[in-house]
């Protein structure tokens, strides 16, 4: 029996479904997505929409949680791990001032930009998304000529980065050295040596980041060819 002004929908929620896929081995994820599914579908017949819903969010969620840590560990610490990298940079940039001077945007235009376009150039946009998903999803089925390719893009991404850093720091210096008396009559020679650092700074983040891209991608290598 259906109630009155109950939405007609027998489909479990996509995201919750979806999160519920996620963490659950591949043995386990079609049988107990579906009964599931097919549990919340025969109380929509018995109950309201709402009360069907929150059983079943209830229990996706609940079953999901039971096996996050177990099935994706790895991807858990991996993420731990790179938020504590990000919020120690940004604690230390707090600390060391105004955040704002962290900031140069000509400095993230030298860097950023031409790093990305040259490693899609390089590497094709497609094995670029792969290797971003890689990072995230332990249960992609690839071939070790797959996983170094994708391991590819985060050499070249971070190798690209470091560099043009570094040639935006000898840029800037080369400016301060040809100026220099004018900048220190301007009391200017301490913000354009930082401005030069900066640029620098800008390079090895994504450089540091993408190391960590490269050694968990070299870790799936290794286990496929053990």
């Amino acid at each position: 029996m259906r109630f009155k002004n109950q939405p007609m929908v027998s489909q479990p929620p996509q995201i919750t479904e979806r999160f519920l896929t996620w963490c659950l081995p591949t043995e386990l994820k079609e049988p107990v997505v579906g009964d599931l599914a097919e549990e919340y579908s025969q109380k929509l017949q018995s109950q309201d929409y709402l009360t069907a819903l929150a059983w079943y969010q209830r229990q996706a969620v609940r079953t999901a949680v039971r096996y996050l840590w177990q099935n994706k560990r790895g991807l858990l610490m991996f993420i731990l791990g790179l938020l504590t990298f990000l919020a120690t940079l940004l604690m230390a940039i707090m600390f060391s001032g105004e955040v704002g001077i962290f900031i140069n945007v000509p400095s993230i235009l030298v860097v950023y930009p031409p790093a990305i376009f040259l490693t899609i150039g390089i590497c094709s946009a497609q094995t670029c998304k792969t290797a971003l998903r890689l990072l995230f999803d332990n249960e992609l089925i690839m071939d070790i000529t797959e996983l170094k390719a994708a391991k590819h893009v985060y050499t070249i991404l971070g190798n690209s980065s470091l560099w043009l850093g570094f040639m935006g720091l000898v840029i800037g210096g080369v400016a301060i050295a040809i100026d220099v008396n004018e900048i220190i009559e301007h009391q200017m020679l301490g913000p354009a040596i930082g401005i030069s650092i900066l640029t620098f700074m800008y390079g090895l983040i994504p450089k540091v980041i993408c190391y960590i891209g490269e050694q968990k991608i070299q870790h799936l290598i290794i286990q496929k060819e053990a």
